[in-house]
């Protein structure tokens, strides 16, 4: 074969080399850029991580949602599975979402981003069912993903998470990082504080008051000495209009106030239209801290002595004793043992049965 052949059968290897690269690497930008549209526009129909959209169109999320899933099964990357979860959990399927995420969130050396949707995708979940390991899962996902960003949402997550698990530890190391850095974070602790504080003493069966004692009686103590003090229901009202979705520890601390409001009235005071008023306020309140934390044992406390106010100053109607023997019996059931309310609990249900 003459040196030119050989030049000529050389080149045409390397063209049909080099073509079949060009062919993968195009498609290899292809499936990048798919990618990347797909999780864009999960992004924007859901928002941030941490903030949620106000105006999910389910519909078009469905959509996006299938052909999510068709890419996924020829290109399962990351940044899909993400997306998807984070669409699940916009859906309202908390345990599908966790199904997708858990393994990005749990592996070692997780990165950043599969910690922080496995954090709301925990609580979510953890708000749901109760799960306590899952709710410490979901608070530790957010406490490494704010160490590592500084990001406050996740920090705020954090703080909340750690009030639903009982830890008070967690919750005023949460709280001081929240107030040296300022912002909603912080106003939202200076707000809650004192009187989240106090309903946790009251689930761990702790005098908050006692000071002193117990690690956890300081850490308690900690976490009251964060707070201002008791804001008005129109301080809390201001605070909540900050929020794109309102915390539910902010509405359980609104209902209380309420009801300490109606406290505050005189006896013959009880039955008038500002005692109804403040009452059907509390109610109200202590239904949108249900919708989002339907296992919170503090919010089912605090409905029943609104529904036992209500039905001693006005009397309930056939739903809202229905509402009031629900509570009572959940807080029975499933309500923490330590408590300083199921005494009362007992006997409302024992009064009931009569």
């Amino acid at each position: 074969m003459t040196a030119n052949l050989w030049v000529g059968v050389g080149a045409v290897v390397l063209l049909g080399g080099g073509m079949v690269a060009f062919t993968q690497f195009r498609a290899a930008a292809e499936r990048d850029a798919e990618v990347a549209v797909l999780v864009a526009e999960v992004a924007s129909q859901v928002g941030p991580v941490f903030e949620p959209a106000a105006d999910f169109d389910p519909d078009l999320g469905r959509g996006v949602l299938r052909q999510l899933r068709r890419v996924r099964e020829s290109n399962d990357v990351a940044d899909l599975a993400l997306a998807e979860s984070q669409l699940l959990l916009a859906l309202g399927q908390a345990r599908e979402a966790w199904d997708v995420v858990r393994p990005l969130a749990t592996e070692p050396g997780a990165e950043a981003m599969p910690q922080a949707v496995g954090a709301v995708v925990a609580a979510r979940l953890g708000a749901e069912s109760g799960d306590e390991g899952l709710i410490g899962q979901a608070q530790s996902f957010a406490r490494r993903y704010a160490d590592e960003t500084g990001e406050a949402q996740a920090r705020v997550l954090e703080w909340q998470l750690a009030f639903r698990a009982g830890d008070p530890e967690g919750m005023a190391a949460a709280g001081e990082s929240l107030v040296a850095s300022a912002g909603v974070g912080a106003d939202l602790v200076a707000a809650l504080s004192g009187p989240l504080g106090e309903l946790l003493g009251q689930r761990l069966g702790v005098d908050v008051s006692a000071g002193g004692g117990s690690p956890v009686q300081a850490a308690l103590a900690r976490v009251v000495a964060q707070g201002t003090g008791r804001p008005t229901i129109r301080d809390l009202d201001e605070l909540a209009a900050r929020f794109v979705v309102v915390p539910p520890e902010l509405e359980l601390v609104a209902a209380r106030r309420s009801l300490e409001a109606f406290g505050d009235l005189p006896q013959e005071g009880r039955r008038g239209g500002e005692a109804e008023n403040l009452l059907r306020d509390a109610l109200r309140r202590i239904e949108l801290a249900l919708a989002s934390v339907p296992s919170s044992a503090d919010a089912r406390a605090v409905a029943v002595l609104a529904h036992l106010f209500m039905s001693e100053s006005f009397g309930l109607d056939p739903d809202a004793a229905s509402r009031f023997r629900g509570h009572l019996s959940w807080l029975l059931a499933s309500g923490p043992k330590t408590h300083v309310q199921r005494p009362v609990w007992e006997q409302l249900a024992r009064d009931a049965g009569r």
